[in-house]
């Protein structure tokens, strides 16, 4: 690697990481992690962890995923760095759910949700509601996964054709089981 900059390291890792190229993206993305932290940029830092997290939980290997995603969270929260501490969270989440646990992931989940509805940050919310979603429906609870499946839609800026087409089939069914609407 010929830069020190984190922001070109970050950049590398992540085409890195694209390719399939794990273990080198760890290392750059590393690199960049610890450059941001020299130039003090907490949400560098904050980020590249997310970024090593999800290198780790692509690879399985969950423990390691987890102590990235935590480390981006304490990172975020001692930053006063709301979005990154959301996105650390809804990253942990779903890796709870990915593992089968969904005790331990349902609360960070909805965690996550609030954080991002706090900001306004609709895309993020509605990815965040329907992985919730998914891991009530997984637990047979499909009533919960319903209304936040039409939440997640809710949440979406702009919903696409799809969306929308969900949406009037989730309301409908609700219409048809005489749910509150």
């Amino acid at each position: 690697m010929a830069t020190e900059d984190p922001a070109l390291q970050e950049k590398e890792g992540l085409a890195l990481y694209e390719r399939g190229a794990y273990g080198e993206a760890l290392r750059v993305l590393t690199l960049a992690r610890d450059g941001y932290a020299a130039q003090g940029n907490q949400a560098g830092v904050c980020e590249m962890w997310n970024d090593v997290g999800v290198v780790h939980y692509r690879q399985q290997q969950w423990d390691e995923a987890e102590q990235a995603f935590r480390q981006a969270q304490q990172v975020a929260i001692a930053a006063g760095d709301r979005a990154g501490a959301g996105k650390a969270l809804g990253n942990l989440g779903m890796l709870y759910a990915r593992r089968g646990d969904p005790a331990a992931a349902e609360p960070v989940l909805r965690e996550a949700i609030l954080i991002f509805r706090e900001l306004g940050d609709g895309e993020k919310e509605q990815a965040t509601l329907k992985a919730l979603s998914d891991l009530n429906l997984k637990g047979g609870r499909w009533l919960e996964a319903l209304y936040q499946y039409e939440s997640g839609v809710e949440a979406t800026p702009q919903p696409g054709l799809r969306a929308r087409l969900m949406r009037w089939a989730v309301r409908t069914l609700k219409r048809v089981l005489r749910l509150p609407i």
